[in-house]
């Protein structure tokens, strides 16, 4: 007979957002295989020409047998093709993006409307910087499922701001579609930044435990140093988008507290207020893929159909290598 405790219903975290930290943690283990996959094509793609050389952080870190696996392969690498393929489709695709409003009668003031109006938009994406940030998550589909585009409105000046999202630390579930209900976003934040932004959080804030993300051999410098901790905090986000007449709503917590709400207010009443609630049947995100996947709102990263060729190719590589070195050169004079 089960216990009483586990007939319970599961309250979500869009009652509780106690409970956010405990709905990414599941879904990032229903996404593993993936994570795990874009961990390797990144560290190919970042990988410089080297020969085979020990691993320093071998004999300190703990590692599961397939990445171990993969950062042999690695560490093996001749040329980068992977690299230089995908350089060469950012140089072809990536080009600036310039919106054109095209009227739909030959009227000069609806002319001269849409030309001022294509200005104006040409002047939110160079304000935004959204080419350059739209740039790296193009690259960043090469290696994982989906790069993103975050837009927000700064707190402090009002601006509306582009910047790149950390693909590795996004989460969706799988089984909600193409068009995911839930959307989840987990960020390392300074103690010192998210006080500035939230005062009246400050004492929870600096309570809170330190948190770092997993560091990526040779792609994160920071994962050179292995004994250093920074004085950083995990702040998760969570959007629910709008389903017909049903608003959506979006937290922001720190250690299961929400900081978009004010401080001692309920969650079932803030949630419907201006900063929790939202009203939008889509995520505040522009989503770039190589291509769809088969089923899902991820797609399928360039790395599975390069690196095969690119890990072939240095394999010939190094057989040509080892087959010269026990060559004599002779020389007529």
């Amino acid at each position: 007979m089960p216990d009483k405790e586990d007939t319970k219903p599961t309250v979500g975290w869009v009652e509780d957002p106690s409970q956010l930290e405990k709905t990414m943690e599941a879904c990032a283990l229903e996404m593993s295989a993936d994570r795990m996959l874009s961990r390797f094509y990144l560290a190919l793609r970042y990988a410089r020409p080297t020969t085979m050389a020990p691993d320093p952080d071998r004999a300190t870190t703990a590692m599961p047998a397939f990445l171990d696996s993969m950062n042999s392969i690695v560490r093996q690498i001749g040329f980068n093709g992977f690299l230089e393929a995908t350089d060469a489709c950012t140089a072809r695709i990536c080009h600036p993006l310039r919106p054109r409003v095209i009227p739909v009668a030959a009227k000069s003031n609806l002319f001269r409307a849409c030309t001022l109006l294509g200005r104006a938009i040409d002047g939110v994406f160079e304000t935004c910087e959204f080419l350059t940030q739209a740039t790296q998550a193009w690259e960043d589909a090469y290696c994982v499922p989906v790069g993103l585009v975050l837009f927000r409105i700064e707190e402090q000046t009002k601006q509306m701001i582009a910047e790149r999202a950390d693909p590795t630390t996004c989460y969706y579930h799988r089984s909600e579609g193409r068009n995911p209900v839930h959307f989840y976003m987990e960020q390392q934040v300074s103690r010192y930044v998210l006080c500035e932004q939230h005062p009246e959080y400050e004492e929870d804030i600096m309570s809170a435990p330190t948190w770092n993300p997993i560091k990526l051999v040779g792609v994160d410098p920071a994962a050179l140093a292995r004994g250093r901790e920074e004085d950083t905090v995990r702040v998760c986000h969570a959007w629910r988008r709008k389903l017909g007449d049903e608003p959506g709503c979006y937290v922001k917590t720190m250690a299961g507290i929400p900081l978009n709400i004010p401080k001692g207010a309920e969650w079932s009443e803030a949630k419907q207020e201006k900063g929790a609630k939202w009203d939008y049947d889509f995520f505040p995100f522009a989503a770039f893929r190589n291509r769809w996947d088969f089923r899902g709102f991820g797609g399928i990263p360039m790395g599975r159909y390069i690196a095969p060729h690119h890990l072939a190719l240095n394999r010939i590589a190094r057989v040509i290598e080892d087959s010269l070195k026990g060559s004599e050169v002779t020389v007529d004079v």
